[in-house]
C-alpha cells in the first residue's frame, strides 16, 4: 500500500506541530555554529580542513567556490547540491533562496549578481536567519538581505525575482505544492526556478516514512520525480527538468538520519533501499 506524502506527514505530527519542531531543530543548528562566531579566523580555517566529508552536504561546491565563502558558511554547509551551478545568476538579477541555512549559497549568489543585483535570503528558523546575516557580513556582502519566514507565503512582491534557489530545504515543507506555487509568484516572467533536493527512486518502508527524525533529515517528506514533474508543471512552469547528481550509499548517507527504530521495524526492506536514494538537481522555468 502507497503511502502519500499527506499521510506520511499526518503520521508524523499535526501540520503546525511539525513546522515548529523543522523551525526548532534548524534553530538549535543555527544556535550552535553561532558560537563559533567567538573562534578566531584561523582556528576556523584549521577547523574547515579536519572536517570530515559529509555523504550528502559534502563535495557539493567547486574549490573556486570554497574559496570564496566564508569558513562559517562551509561547516555549517547542509545542503544536497549546488543549486547555482545550474541557475547561472547574471550581473544585475535578483535571486531569493528559499531555505537559505548558513547563507553559502547566498554568497556565492551575491558574488555572481554584483554590487547591481540583491539577493534574498528566506528561513523559517530565527536562528539560522541570523547566522545567515552573519556569514554575509563576514564576507562583506552588502547587496544580501535576509527575511524570516515560512517558504510558502514569503512577504514579497509577485514577479520578484530572477531566480528562485533551493537547496536541500523544500522536502521539509508541511506542504510542496503551496512552496512550489510560491516560488512561481516570486519569478519574473522567463525566470528560472533550481531546487537541489533528495529523491528516492522506491517507495519507502512505513516505519522511515512516518518517521520524524526521517523527515527532519529531509529523507520521509521526499517526492520522486514523478511528483516534482506534477507539482511544477500544476503551478503553471514550463521545461522541468531533473539530473541526478550523485548517488548515495543508504548506509552512510540515510540511515544515519533515521530513528533507531524505524530502521529496526524496516527489518529486511532496508536491502531494497541501497543505491536508491540520490540527490538530484531540479530545474523549471516561469513562461515569458
Amino acid at each position: 500500500m502507497t503511502i502519500g506524502r499527506d499521510e506520511r506527514i499526518a503520521a508524523i505530527a499535526a501540520e503546525t506541530r511539525l513546522r515548529d519542531i523543522v523551525a526548532d531543530r534548524f534553530g538549535e543548528a543555527g544556535s550552535t555554529l553561532a558560537e563559533l562566531t567567538a573562534l578566531s579566523d584561523r582556528r576556523l580555517h584549521e577547523m574547515v580542513s579536519a572536517q570530515e566529508t559529509d555523504e550528502i552536504s559534502g563535495d557539493n561546491y567547486t574549490d573556486q567556490q570554497l574559496a570564496m565563502l566564508p569558513p562559517l558558511a562551509i561547516l555549517g554547509s547542509l545542503g544536497s547540491g549546488n543549486p547555482l551551478q545550474h541557475a547561472m545568476p547574471r550581473t544585475g538579477e535578483t535571486v531569493v533562496d528559499l531555505g537559505c541555512g548558513c547563507g553559502a549559497d547566498l554568497v556565492l549568489a551575491a558574488q555572481a549578481v554584483g554590487p547591481s543585483g540583491s539577493v534574498l535570503g528566506i528561513d523559517v528558523a530565527v536562528e539560522m536567519s541570523n547566522l545567515s546575516r552573519t556569514v554575509a557580513g563576514f564576507a562583506r556582502a552588502k547587496n544580501i538581505r535576509v527575511l524570516h519566514s515560512d517558504f510558502s507565503h514569503v512577504d514579497l512582491p509577485d514577479c520578484f525575482a530572477d531566480v528562485v534557489i533551493s537547496n536541500n530545504a523544500i522536502n521539509l515543507a508541511v506542504n510542496v505544492g503551496d512552496v512550489v506555487r510560491e516560488a512561481f509568484r516570486l519569478l519574473k516572467p522567463d525566470g528560472r526556478a533550481v531546487f537541489c533536493e533528495i529523491i528516492a527512486g522506491i517507495e519507502l518502508p512505513k516505519s522511515i516514512a512516518t518517521d520524524q527524525l526521517a523527515f527532519i533529515g529531509s529523507i520521509a517528506g521526499d517526492l520522486s520525480p514523478l511528483e516534482w514533474q506534477q507539482a511544477l508543471y500544476g503551478a503553471g512552469f514550463r521545461d522541468v527538468d531533473l539530473v541526478v547528481d550523485k548517488i548515495y550509499d543508504f548506509h552512510e548517507a540515510i540511515a544515519p538520519v533515521c530513528s533507531m527504530e524505524a530502521m529496526h521495524k524496516a527489518g529486511k526492506k532496508r536491502k531494497e533501499l541501497e543505491e536508491q536514494f540520490a540527490g538530484a538537481t531540479i530545474m523549471a522555468r516561469k513562461p515569458a
